[in-house]
């Protein structure tokens, strides 16, 4: 019996390892993503504005800062979603009975599993597939005209904020 426990526990612990490195790997490709994006902005409006050495150096601290700013927000946004959806869980548990709580987490996980079923799916760069590999734009939008504020893409009138 306890042989058997030490094997469940190691083929757990292994088991974690490949999706604690999709993580980490995440991460860093969506950091090079913004500083690429962060790049090409700077390219863009140097060019288009003819920034001089010290405006560009100005121009890369604030996007630069931007960004930072941006990601940090994005944690806290996580942290409260998870803290929204814990209180609702407590909420929840509190109105169900014995033989309900114990059902209570496999219906959860059942949930979020047809929930993630019925999601777009994402390529490993972010993209939610074969529509942005066919020259579209996240949804399947075109990222030339139709934006926001009807213009083009990066460096385009109308087209996406710096």
């Amino acid at each position: 019996m306890n042989s058997k426990m030490v094997v469940a526990a190691v083929l757990l612990t292994v088991g974690a390892m490949p999706v604690t490195l999709k993580a980490e790997e995440h991460e860093a490709i969506m950091e090079k993503m913004e500083q690429k994006r962060n790049e090409k902005r700077l390219d863009v409006l140097t060019e288009k504005l003819n920034l001089t050495p010290e405006q560009k150096t100005g121009v890369k601290t604030v996007l630069d800062d931007k960004t930072k700013k941006m990601k940090d927000l994005q944690k806290e946004m996580v942290e409260k979603r998870k803290g929204i959806q814990d209180e609702a869980d407590k909420q929840i548990l509190s109105s169900l009975t014995d033989e309900q709580k114990a059902k209570y987490e496999d219906v959860k996980k059942e949930m979020a599993k047809e929930e993630a079923e019925q999601a777009v799916p994402r390529d490993k760069f972010g993209g939610r597939g074969p529509s942005e590999q066919n020259g579209e734009g996240p949804g399947g939008m075109r990222p030339q005209g139709g934006g926001r504020r009807g213009g083009g893409g990066y460096g385009m009138p109308g087209g996406r904020d710096f």
